[in-house]
């Protein structure tokens, strides 16, 4: 068990096998606090995301950061995380926020990161999880993003953490 503030004073004690990430709160989404810890039922913490990340992984030795759009980092179970996830070109352009050069699976939802494919398959695979080799071919990537977008994702915040950060209004409601 490790011990957490909440955003409101309170000390929760918490399972670190319950968090399934962490990343540093956002003031321009609203969020309270310093850490955002997911997988809790109220996300926001005090704490420092780095000593969250740090506590966890004294519990969990599979939880590890990689680098968010932005360059700050998120921390999540690499044991159950999958990836890659192949990212259309057109998001792989650079934004006012970062660059998104990959993505993986966290739980049932999509983290865009700023590190490229093999960086992602290598930590994957190097903590257990399910890695599968990175696309190289373009033609198979081509035709592995049309079958993705034929998906039915109904609402991109469903679908991706963090997704109001990387997604525009009108591609959301989608």
């Amino acid at each position: 068990m490790i011990t957490l503030t909440r955003f409101d004073g309170v000390a929760v004690q918490i399972k670190a096998t319950d968090i399934v990430r962490v990343r540093q709160t956002e003031a321009d989404l609203g969020e309270k606090g310093n850490s955002r810890v997911d997988g809790l039922i109220i996300p926001f913490y005090n704490d420092i995301p780095s000593a969250v990340a740090t506590a966890v992984h004294a519990e969990v030795a599979s939880f590890i950061s990689l680098a968010q759009p932005g360059g700050k980092p998120v921390w999540f179970n690499g044991a159950k995380a999958s990836g890659p996830v192949p990212v259309a070109k057109v998001d792989q352009e650079p934004m006012p926020y970062g660059q998104i050069r990959s993505a993986l699976m966290i739980g049932d939802k999509i983290q865009y990161v700023n590190n490229t494919p093999d960086e992602v398959y290598n930590v994957i695979l190097a903590q257990g999880g399910h890695a599968e080799p990175p696309i190289k071919s373009a033609q198979h990537a081509i035709e592995v993003m049309a079958t993705l977008s034929t998906l039915s994702l109904g609402n991109a915040g469903d679908v991706i953490w963090d997704a109001q950060l990387y997604i525009t209004d009108a591609a959301a409601d989608m």
